[in-house]
């Protein structure tokens, strides 16, 4: 039996985000990733990766994907979310987008060219 190790991952995540001015907003953004296995994660930036940047806020942060190996390109789904204080009828907290999503493939080995 042949085990092969995981593949790790990092993509630097960067935004603007508007409309997030005080530290509360900013605490409620994550930057979803919906994996290729189709899981879903929320990454949530510490206070440090928040950056004034005219009167908007510049998110920077490194995301890290583990995921078993794979042959070939693996889309992730990127986008930033904002996760509201109110949640829905059964105790969930409603996930709000603030961005378009970007899909961005993962190759396990170097494009072809």
């Amino acid at each position: 039996m042949e085990c092969l190790a995981p593949l790790a991952v990092e993509l630097d995540v960067a935004a603007t985000v508007a409309g997030v001015d005080a530290e509360d907003d900013r605490a409620r953004v994550a930057v979803r990733l919906e994996l290729p296995d189709q899981t879903v994660q929320l990454v949530w930036p510490t206070p440090q990766q928040w950056t004034p940047a005219d009167g908007r806020w510049a998110l920077a942060l490194p995301v890290y994907i583990v995921q078993p190996q794979w042959t070939d390109a693996a889309p992730v789904r990127i986008e930033i979310v904002y996760q509201a204080p109110e949640t829905d009828a059964v105790g969930t907290s409603r996930v709000v987008p603030l961005s378009a999503p970007v899909l961005y493939h993962i190759y396990p080995k170097p494009a072809p060219m």
